[in-house]
């Protein structure tokens, strides 16, 4: 008795304990999965992407443009996604010294430095030659470099020829003969005497047998070409001179920066001998052929050198600022990572996370360089410890397109039936588009409105172009669907005739007439129904219409009345047989 009191005990408390047991076991087992429940909430997305466009986010849950739900992005699948992308921590980027700077949109005026030399103004130049021969008897400058100013005696010559034709004045005076007057005065301007100088001779009724030459404008002498005594002809240059109030400067270009000058283009000039001072002046020509040797182009600039301080031949460093600016995205030259196929630059992802991308330069001027592809205004790059960074991401970087790998312009040919056409908006069943993995479905399409014609309506069959840009998909080549008689012959458009009841259709305006009905097959067509009796057959030429042999036990006459057969114009040959 005690052993079997003793042994129900430890059967019941083995009982209990088991169930005990599988009780804390199941707990445990549920705050477990509790933990874990608790642990995965912990990873909560950065972001919501669209489907099919990583470029469409938000910050919570919500429909893509296409009404498909957004899909959450989370820190340890991000870097997966994106090619090039590299982490650092905050600690070793602040030791590494990294520096970024924003993608702006500026007014880039294109700065080209250049050297040259100061020549003088050549629209300020004159030269002094005689219309005569004779001799110089009497010079007034002495030097080349003497200033002379205007109306400024220079010399005097003689000349036989001028002596001889002052006599002829003279002699035309006595006789009283105008005309022989008038003809003697114009000889003499001809030859070189001032108007004033003949009015003299005519007044003193006596020939001058030296003639004084005078400066025509303010100048300095740059050639002195005779002394006194020398032998003159036409030919000989007296003096050569030019004014110092402007004066040119020829600078040289190279080949590649020719179409980023133009005429009237603002320049700046230094020279050694005023350092510190800067004159202002303006592109006055720009040469029509580039040098053959040196593969440069020359450009003439003017400056105004009133205080003459400027003097021919000096060494000049010159600026020059293109007027044509026009806004550019822009970034500091020191951000470019110059390449041998390709330029890039590295751009900064989010906190931590930064990225090599290529890009497109254009035009470079005072520290800053033109973006022509690759970035946006608002992007961050990188202006210091670029190169560290790049030598990470560089290694799996996606450097086959321009621009970040998740910021790409495609394109690609899909088909469909448009549903709708909107103002601006295409609505179209397209068909599945492998490139991009979307399914068949419905979708409303921005399009250009020049791209739609008559032919563009709903129901019709369609090959189109979707760009990806950004978040839009516009479309553009619309091509309809082909219309010829094979294609609709073997498409039948879509459309089952078998069930069409062509008793409703008014046949009463149609012109059989004019219709060609020897292809057609009567055999297949069931004319018991028909009542010919209501059909005007007045104006059918039977004689051209194919009937082939019909089997006539197939034809009841049996309800067929005499005036029902009178249309018939059998010949006798026929009714014989």
């Amino acid at each position: 008795m005690n052993k079997f009191v003793l042994s129900s005990l430890f059967l019941a408390l083995g009982l209990g304990g088991g169930y005990f047991a599988n009780s804390l076991i199941q707990h445990q087992h549920s705050a477990g999965s509790h933990a874990d429940l608790n642990t995965s909430g912990e990873a909560e997305p950065l972001y919501w992407v669209a489907p099919m466009d990583p470029n469409y986010r938000r910050d919570k849950p919500g429909k893509s443009p296409m009404g498909m739900d957004l899909i959450p992005v989370f820190e340890e699948n991000q870097s997966a996604s994106q090619p090039g992308l590299v982490t650092i921590d905050p600690s070793v980027e602040n030791n590494l010294g990294v520096r970024t700077a924003k993608v702006e949109l500026n007014s880039f005026a294109t700065a080209i430095e250049t050297v040259g030399t100061l020549n003088l103004n050549e629209n300020t130049q004159w030269q002094l030659n005689s219309r005569v021969a004779g001799w110089v008897e009497k010079l007034a400058v002495k030097a080349e470099g003497e200033r002379v100013d205007a109306g400024q005696y220079l010399m005097s010559i003689y000349s036989p020829e001028l002596v001889k034709a002052q006599d002829d004045l003279l002699n035309a005076l006595n006789m009283g003969n105008k005309r022989l007057i008038e003809s003697a005065k114009t000889r003499l301007n001809v030859l070189g005497m001032s108007a004033q100088q003949v009015k003299r001779v005519t007044n003193k009724r006596r020939s001058e047998q030296l003639i004084e030459l005078y400066a025509p404008s303010s100048a300095y002498i740059t050639k002195l070409g005779v002394r006194e005594g020398a032998y003159i002809t036409p030919t000989t240059t007296l003096v050569d001179a030019g004014a110092l109030d402007s004066i040119w400067l020829i600078g040289e270009l190279f080949e590649s920066q020719a179409g980023l000058v133009a005429q009237g283009d603002r320049v700046e000039m230094r020279v050694d001998s005023y350092s510190g001072q800067t004159w202002q002046g303006q592109i006055d020509y720009i040469y029509p052929n580039l040098d053959p040797q040196t593969r440069t182009l020359r450009v003439r600039m003017e400056f105004a050198n009133d205080d003459e301080r400027l003097k021919p031949n000096m060494y000049a460093r010159v600026s020059v600022s293109s007027a044509q600016t026009s806004q550019v995205l822009t970034i500091p030259s020191e951000a470019v990572i110059r390449g041998g196929r390709f330029d890039r630059v590295v751009m900064k992802r989010g906190a931590g996370k930064y990225q090599s991308v290529r890009v497109e330069v254009g035009r470079e001027s005072q520290g800053q360089v033109e973006i022509l592809d690759g970035l946006m205004s608002g992007d961050t790059i990188v202006t210091s410890a670029q190169f560290m960074l790049d030598s990470e991401s560089s290694l799996s970087a996606d450097f086959s397109r321009i621009g970040p790998p998740d910021r790409h312009s495609e394109s690609v040919v899909a088909s469909g039936v448009v549903m709708a056409v909107k103002d601006g908006t295409l609505t179209i069943a397209h068909e599945p588009v492998p490139e991009w993995e979307w399914p068949g479905m419905v979708m409303d399409f921005p399009f250009e409105q020049a791209e739609i014609t008559e032919q563009i309506v709903p129901g019709r069959e369609l090959k189109f172009t979707i760009n990806k840009q950004d978040n839009q998909f516009p479309i553009s080549k619309l091509v309809p669907g082909d219309l010829n008689p094979d294609a609709l012959k073997q498409s039948a458009m879509g459309h089952d005739h078998s069930s069409m009841d062509h008793s409703q259709i008014d046949h009463g305006s149609m012109d059989h007439s004019t219709m060609d009905h020897s292809q057609m097959d009567h055999g297949n067509m069931e004319h018991s129904t028909m009542d010919h009796s209501q059909m005007d057959h007045s104006n059918m030429d039977h004689s051209q219409m194919g009937h082939r042999p019909q089997q006539n036990a197939d034809i009841d006459t049996s309800t067929l009345v005499d005036e029902d057969l009178d249309w018939l114009d059998f010949d006798d040959e026929e009714g014989e047989q």
